[in-house]
């Protein structure tokens, strides 16, 4: 992370401790932004990457496809689960930085409904996917929607 995002990082993780988000919590939050920053910067893709977008962008600077190539990436070696977690631990760190422009007119991108198939069977169980391309896909689509509204924010200004 470069310092700017370092610095935006460590106001959201105090935001989080005040709002006395648990440990593991902010944990995976930290994981997906750590990811997705080394992710931008080039160093996840060695040689057989197939989703590219490897500026170095920071997170103020972020468009759809910084994120979607991320989560691609993710699906290709983690599980939809994995992939789904990424996607929710981004989703509230950039609703929280639209929040946080305190702008007039800006959006909070609201929560995305699950899908049918990554509902939990049975009580006490985790999530069971049975269709993992139809998850895959709507995972995706739900990122493209909640980019769009903060694209549409930052070109309001």
């Amino acid at each position: 992370m470069n310092h700017a995002d370092l610095l935006t990082w460590r106001e959201f993780e105090r935001d989080l401790r005040t709002a006395k988000r648990s440990p593991r919590t902010i944990q995976s939050y930290n994981e997906a932004a750590e990811q997705l920053a080394e992710f931008t910067a080039g160093s996840w893709c060695e040689a057989g990457c197939d989703h590219a977008t490897h500026d170095g962008a920071t997170f103020e600077d972020m468009t759809k496809a910084h994120v979607q190539d991320y989560l691609l990436t993710v699906l290709d070696r983690h599980s939809t689960t994995t992939a789904a977690n990424r996607f929710r631990s981004l989703r509230r760190f950039f609703n929280w930085m639209v929040r946080r422009e305190d702008r007039q007119g800006a959006v909070e991108v609201p929560a995305c409904p699950s899908p049918a198939s990554a509902r939990p069977r049975g009580s006490g169980q985790g999530p069971r996917l049975r269709r993992p391309r139809a998850a895959v896909a709507w995972l995706v689509r739900q990122a493209a929607r909640c980019l769009r509204h903060l694209s549409n924010d930052r070109a309001a200004l």
